[in-house]
This record gives structure tokens, C-alpha cells and sequence, in this order.
């Protein structure tokens, strides 16, 4: 499930690099451009949907857990598949948990915009250095089923992304709108208001307004980091937090 909604995000971003490429060389008015400003506004994250995703992802992961079949996945060393049938070395309910918790985690912070975000998931990892370790460690099939099977591709990230591409493909057609009715471009986004957009873009990541600069002409966002440096600005062309 959650590889569907990775390929179905980087399709929209190529639908918007599309439209974005498209937008420098365009002929058309203000007037033909700004619908497709305000059309965009249906594209952002949806967040209540990647909602559900992770819950079926996490009810799938389960289901398999409860199953008696779950030996099946260490079929190819003969000790992994005799320990995962022991209670001491694979404890169902425990494992469970591991993911419950994962899950819960993730989806508590697609509810919140990113720079409000308390709680970070840490990646878990457990690669035993030895057979003596699996040996004498609690669940310790089960942790390495975790470390297996979890895939967090730090999802409030590329939420938050995904959002910054919409609203910079929004705030370029904007801006263009505005070059065709004045010959030069604002001097801020917030020129922009109410005539071109109903209010100033804002950057996903912080909350604070979408940083443009007129004379380099560039939009570009504080990123993940949260910190804004000289880089943030002069970062290689194509990236994902700065658009041309």
C-alpha cells in the first residue's frame, strides 16, 4: 500500500515539474493562467487518506504475524526458521507491538503540520553479530522481523514535500500571472494577495511564508532541517526544496 502512494506522489510531482516546465515559456494571459493556480489547490497532501494506508499497511504486517505461516519467511536458514517457532525467541503480541507503536507514531505525526511535529520515529535496527545472540535474546526473531519488514521513508517529509510542490507550482503561475499585468516581478509574495492568490504561501515545513527571491528568481523552502542558510537559496538547480 505504501508503495502505491509513493509512485502515485512522484507521478503528481511530475505532472507539476510538467506544468512548472511548461509555465517559462507559456503565452498565456494572466487571466488563462490564474484558474490553473486555484485548481491546483486540490492536490496537496492528503493526509486522511495516507491515514488509512498506514493502518492497512499495519493490519496486513499483523494479520501475517498472527498466522502460523510467518516461519515461512526464514525457510532459508534452518535455525531462524526452528527459533521462530519458539515462545521465547519469536513472542507474537511483542512483535506486534513493535509495529503498533511504529505505526502510531507515524500516523500521530501525519495529523500535525511538520514544524509541529514532537514526536521523530528513530530507524530500529537488530543485526545480531552472532547466532549466540539471537540465541539469548528475548524475541529476538521478532526484532529482526521488525528491522525487516518496517519501511519509514520519513513520511512527514515527504508529506511535507509534497505540499511544496503544490503550493511553489501554485505561487509560480501566480507570479507569472503577475509579470504578464506588470512587466516586472513583486518585490515579495505577499504582493500577491488577494489579486493572484487569496493568501500568502506558505512554507509546509515551518509555517512561516515561502521564501522567493525577485532578483535570483527562485523559490525555495527552509527544508527539513528547519534552519535557513545561504544554501537554502543557491541550492543545485532541480532539488526538491527550490524551484527556478
Amino acid at each position: 500500500f505504501l508503495i502505491q502512494y509513493l509512485v502515485g506522489r512522484s507521478m503528481k510531482e511530475l505532472g507539476l515539474e510538467t506544468m512548472r516546465r511548461m509555465l517559462s515559456g507559456s503565452s498565456l494571459t494572466s487571466q488563462e493562467i490564474l484558474p490553473y493556480a486555484q485548481e491546483l489547490e486540490k492536490y496537496g497532501a492528503n493526509r486522511t487518506s495516507l491515514t488509512t494506508t498506514m493502518k492497512a499497511e499495519y493490519m496486513t504486517i499483523a494479520n501475517e504475524i498472527s498466522g502460523v505461516e510467518i516461519v515461512r519467511l526464514f525457510d532459508s536458514t534452518w535455525y531462524l526458521k526452528l527459533l521462530a517457532k519458539s515462545p521465547y525467541h519469536f513472542k507474537r503480541n511483542e512483535t506486534k507491538l513493535l509495529f503498533a507503536e511504529e505505526f502510531r507514531s507515524v500516523i500521530n505525526n501525519l495529523e500535525q503540520e511538520y514544524y509541529s511535529q514532537t514526536q521523530k520515529s528513530e530507524p530500529f535496527f537488530f543485526y545480531p553479530e552472532s547466532i549466540l545472540k539471537i540465541i539469548i535474546t528475548s524475541n529476538s526473531i521478532g526484532r529482526d522481523l521488525f528491522g525487516t519488514l518496517i519501511f519509514d521513508p520519513d513520511l512527514a517529509v515527504q508529506v511535507a514535500l509534497e505540499d511544496f510542490a503544490v503550493r511553489g507550482t501554485q505561487t509560480m503561475l501566480a507570479l507569472k500571472a503577475y509579470y504578464r499585468d506588470n512587466g516586472f516581478l513583486p518585490a515579495t509574495l505577499e504582493a500577491l494577495a488577494p489579486n493572484y492568490l487569496d493568501s500568502n504561501p506558505r512554507d509546509p515545513f515551518d509555517g512561516n511564508a515561502l521564501r522567493f527571491s525577485a532578483s535570483e528568481r527562485v523559490i525555495y523552502s527552509i527544508g527539513e532541517n528547519l534552519q535557513e542558510t545561504t544554501e537554502d537559496k543557491n541550492r543545485e538547480g532541480g532539488t526538491a526544496f527550490r524551484f527556478e
